[in-house]
């Protein structure tokens, strides 16, 4: 890893470099074979040895399913383990590091929470009553 986004290096806010090339960033992604493996640890661990580091660093998981959300700055929900991630590394917790919330309601379903709003503000229509089936 090198010193790609680190001020003085020659890159601008868009990630173009001195010589007109977009420069990549590097990433490092954690996977488990299922759930309650410890990824959430691992990230959360991982994030603050690269920050500690000087690296820039901020958790995604696209998907979660949790009873356990957390209310961002940005008022939206996401699950608490990107909350102890992003406190790990040093950044603000974001509607952006877990975009789709599962928050489940019964054996047979879930709340889908999108970018930190409830179903029901995102899609209306998903109440549909059994006289239109």
């Amino acid at each position: 890893m090198g010193d790609e986004g680190i001020e003085g290096s020659g890159v601008n806010e868009q990630g173009v470099g001195s010589k007109g090339r977009i420069k990549l960033a590097k990433a490092v992604m954690f996977l488990g074979t299922g759930s309650d493996v410890g990824n959430s640890i691992a990230t959360a661990a991982f994030g603050r040895i690269f920050k500690g580091r000087g690296y820039k660093v901020a958790p995604f998981k696209v998907q979660n399913m949790s009873n356990n959300s957390y209310v961002t700055i940005e008022e939206g929900e996401i699950g608490r383990a990107q909350v102890v991630e992003a406190e790990a590394a040093g950044v603000l917790p974001s509607v952006r590091m877990n975009p789709v919330l599962l928050k489940p309601s019964s054996d047979q379903g879930s709340q889908v929470v999108l970018q930190g709003r409830s179903s029901e503000r995102w899609m209306p229509w998903t109440t549909i009553s059994s006289s239109h089936a």
